[in-house]
């Protein structure tokens, strides 16, 4: 029963998270600190706006509507909401019409991005280990050399007749050969 009602109050838990920032749209990563900060919310004017930290839930500043739009497609309003104002490193909840999200402000909005996407490219090599000091679970030894690979007949080229074998070791495993 308690495993039950722990699972109940979670999933209300993420549901109403859900809710309260479903309406506000804003950059999930983060901010740099001198960047213009823009909110998008949905549907309704948007009203009473705040600013709290997240650290200590203090009111740090106001947001300020600029604009309402309505799509000409879907026929919904949407404000435009600049918070740019806020140029502290932190993490920050954004309130409107009572509804709420958080975002934050670092120096080094998207080096988390960076550095993903060139890790994404090391642990889809093919034909090398990948290293654990890089890779944590991820690591493995080589798999495949490709030292031996036999030309199939939709790879002919000249001086590469079908049933040829080459070597052709590294690269990825999303590669696709035109």
């Amino acid at each position: 029963m308690k495993q039950v009602l722990t699972f109940a109050i979670a999933a209300l838990t993420a549901i109403t998270l859900t809710a309260q920032s479903e309406s506000i749209r804003i950059n999930q990563v983060a901010f740099y600190p001198q960047q213009t900060k823009i909110a998008v919310i949905e549907g309704a004017k948007a009203q009473k706006m705040t600013i709290k930290s997240m650290a200590d839930g203090k009111r740090v500043g106001k947001a300020k509507a600029l604009r309402t739009n309505t799509s000409p497609w879907s026929n919904k309003k949407r404000t435009i909401v600049e918070i740019t104002g806020i140029t502290a490193p932190g993490s920050y909840e954004l309130i409107v019409n009572g509804q709420k999200t958080r975002f934050d402000v670092q120096p080094h909005a998207l080096n988390n991005i960076a550095r993903a996407a060139l890790k994404a490219f090391y642990l889809n090599r093919s034909g090398i280990a990948i290293d654990g000091r890089y890779a944590d679970v991820y690591a493995r030894p080589l798999g495949h050399p490709d030292t031996q690979v036999m030309i199939h007949p939709s790879a002919v080229s000249p001086g590469r007749p079908a049933g040829s074998i080459i070597s052709s070791p590294l690269g990825w495993y999303d590669a696709e050969m035109k």
